[in-house]
């Protein structure tokens, strides 16, 4: 019994090394910088108007629904491998 005890015992400091190391070594990777217009793409919805233009480290998206309902999406490719167990962040 004491040698179950004393294998527990190191078990969860083991256990929280491992995950400690492996968080340790991700690194958080820029996607883009917003630095190029021309590598997204505007889809607007019919009656929709929008407009793309850099701004310092930033894209502006200047729309207008005036015609009613509709939607605009703003696209990028990303040619990036990702990991099975991955998450995205966004500030």
């Amino acid at each position: 019994m004491s040698k179950i005890l004393m294998c527990g015992r190191w078990l969860l400091p083991a256990v929280f090394l491992g995950w400690f190391a492996t968080m340790a070594t991700a690194q958080p990777q820029t996607v883009d910088g917003f630095d190029r217009l021309g590598d997204w793409e505007l889809i607007l919805a019919d009656g929709v108007h929008g407009e793309l233009t850099q701004e310092d480290g930033s894209i502006r998206l200047d729309y207008d629904f005036s015609a009613g309902a509709g939607y605009i999406v703003l696209r990028k490719h990303v040619g990036m491998d990702i990991d099975r167990n991955y998450r995205f962040g966004l500030r």
